[in-house]
């Protein structure tokens, strides 16, 4: 589980990239949210995955593009974030 009051900023942007493509989720919901139940084809995945990326100045390895990767938001937060810390953006991981 996150700690959403000491992750707020990278957690908001998560939901705001959400939001971009059409899946709107509440804060008080991200760490039970099952996006299976959001996302409706891989076209909206696609778009997902895409946005993320350009979010957070990353990109997904080829191997960790597998939808069950991106259903849970904490799933999707430890990516961003282990990412973002191979990339050497310290900021992001505090």
């Amino acid at each position: 589980m996150i700690n959403i009051e000491k992750n707020k900023e990278i957690v908001q942007n998560i939901l705001n990239t959400l939001e971009s493509v059409s899946i709107f989720i509440e804060l008080s919901e991200f760490d039970t949210v099952d996006l299976e139940n959001f996302i409706q084809d891989s076209l909206q995945f696609i778009s997902l995955v895409v946005a993320l990326e350009n979010e957070f100045k990353i990109e997904f390895p080829t191997e960790l593009l597998i939808f069950d990767n991106f259903k849970q938001m904490n799933d999707i937060y430890n990516i961003i974030n282990e990412l973002m810390y191979q990339k050497g953006n310290d900021e992001i991981c505090k």
